[in-house]
């Protein structure tokens, strides 16, 4: 029976299934996790997987995070709609692992400014291949400001940040 409405839900709901199966293939399910287990937690270890599995870097990034069973979270960036040489940068989405449930919630859209350090890496790109360490600051104003050790690596359109809980 055909309920109105439910159409577009159904839908995303297969389409999210067949991405899963998707990922499930071509990162061959556990042994991709294995496989990002050997090494410490890293921007290093999802651009090496990367060409061992063939896939995107956001790809499979996204599956080091969601997979890995130490905490750790992914904060993606991306250039925001503007006229501006320089457009500031926006949080597209996040996602974190499963071990780090209390990591904080990070508000898609919300704007880094011009000297931060994703501005200056996606602007002022000096390789292809650079992972700038850093640190990534949750909360502030309401609330305590949390700082927690990161990397950041771009690619051409896009910027990724590693974040792990302190040592």
């Amino acid at each position: 029976m055909f309920v109105a409405g439910s159409q577009p839900l159904t839908q995303k709901r297969m389409e999210t299934e067949a991405n899963r199966f998707a990922a499930d293939l071509i990162f061959q399910n556990d042994r991709f996790t294995r496989d990002a287990a050997d090494d410490r937690l890293s921007m290093r270890a999802p651009l090496t997987l990367r060409d061992r599995y063939r896939a995107s870097f956001e790809a499979t990034i996204r599956r080091y995070v969601e997979k890995n069973p130490r905490p750790c979270a992914l904060v993606v960036y991306r250039p925001a709609k503007s006229g501006d040489v320089e457009p500031p940068l926006e949080v597209q989405y996040t996602v974190r692992s499963a071990s780090w449930r209390h990591f904080a919630y990070i508000i898609p859209r919300q704007l880094s400014s011009p000297d931060s350090p994703e501005h200056r890496l996606f602007h002022h790109k000096s390789n292809g291949n650079e992972i700038v360490e850093t640190e990534f600051v949750a909360g502030g104003d309401a609330q305590a400001a949390q700082v927690f050790p990161s990397e950041l690596f771009s690619n051409t359109y896009r910027v990724f940040q590693l974040v792990r809980p302190p040592e």
